[in-house]
């Protein structure tokens, strides 16, 4: 079962530089036909992290359909995944 201890990262093996810890958050507003997600990639043994958000109305058959996206890659790691 998911619970709050799951907002940081598990533990890990910190040679491992390929490890990493993921989430991702969906939403929908199913009456708009509005739909997105925000997901987050971690790689703290190596100090980085990748966000994407990427929010949308309608059927999108092409990623140009898409209304909003916005990938950050190369970011600093935070200390605490909740962060």
């Amino acid at each position: 079962m998911i619970n709050y201890t799951d907002t940081e990262f598990h533990p890990r093996d910190l040679t491992d530089r390929t490890w990493t810890e993921t989430t991702v958050l969906i939403i929908s507003v199913p009456e708009a036909a509005i739909f997105g997600n925000a997901y987050v990639l971690a790689r703290p043994n190596l100090g980085v992290t990748l966000s994407s958000v990427i929010l949308g109305q309608g059927f999108c058959r092409q990623p140009y359909e898409v209304d909003f996206t916005d990938p950050q890659m190369h970011l600093p790691c935070p200390e605490s995944f909740s962060n």
